[in-house]
């Protein structure tokens, strides 16, 4: 988790789209969860993970459709926050199937996962993400996905993507920061060496779950 996560969230709640009773999938990392967060703004916070810890409530393995009915039954959340998760489950779209379920008819689904970023194997690491995932996902899955807030995220800044008009954000340019980084990627052959991209970007999205039809 990066600094501009937590100001990405921050901005969700000000907008008052972060809703109660909150669940926050892989909450069980102390220190990587937005419990403090989301409590300070007196909504009722619950964990969950695949294993035991004092910010877990609920101990489910969201690639497993049955157990996760199993956990939850009929609880349903207003907010289903996705913290740096995707990435480290072989099923991604299975997980974001079971969280959708787990929302109410209008409820938010905030996802902050990586698109640039190193491998970091803990515990594991498969999948790196881009906007037309999103925006695909949105769209199969009868889901509106708010253009307002999907935002890369990177250096402590956010910013829209739709602003950005490329498919990453605008290369670093007119500081020694950015030439380091243009040396360090011309050196070791990068990713982005030719473009010149920041090394740690991620994407920020949110998704609305549409009302029943009657």
């Amino acid at each position: 988790m990066i600094d501009a996560d937590i100001v990405y969230v921050k901005r969700i709640l000000k907008a008052g789209l972060i809703k109660s009773p909150c669940l926050e999938i892989g909450a069980g990392i102390a220190g990587y969860n937005v419990q403090g967060i989301i409590e300070g703004a007196g909504i009722r916070y619950c964990g969950s993970d695949r294993g035991p810890s004092p910010a877990v409530t609920f101990i489910a393995d969201f690639e497993d459709s049955g157990a996760v009915d199993a956990v939850f039954g009929q609880q349903r959340f207003g907010t289903v926050i996705v913290m740096n998760v995707l990435e480290h489950v072989f099923n991604p779209l299975v997980v974001l199937d079971n969280v959708m379920r787990l929302l109410i008819p209008g409820g938010t689904c905030v996802i902050v996962v990586p698109s640039v970023w190193p491998i970091h194997r803990y515990p594991e690491d498969y999948w790196r993400f881009n906007p037309d995932f999103f925006r695909t996902y949105a769209f199969r899955s009868n889901v509106t996905l708010m253009e307002e807030y999907f935002q890369f995220m990177t250096d402590g800044k956010c910013f829209s993507i739709q602003q950005s008009g490329a498919l990453f954000p605008k290369p670093w340019q007119g500081s020694m920061r950015a030439l380091w980084s243009r040396v360090i990627h011309r050196v070791f052959h990068t990713y982005g060496r030719g473009m010149m991209f920041a090394c740690h970007i991620t994407v920020g999205a949110v998704f609305i779950k549409k009302e029943a039809v009657a």
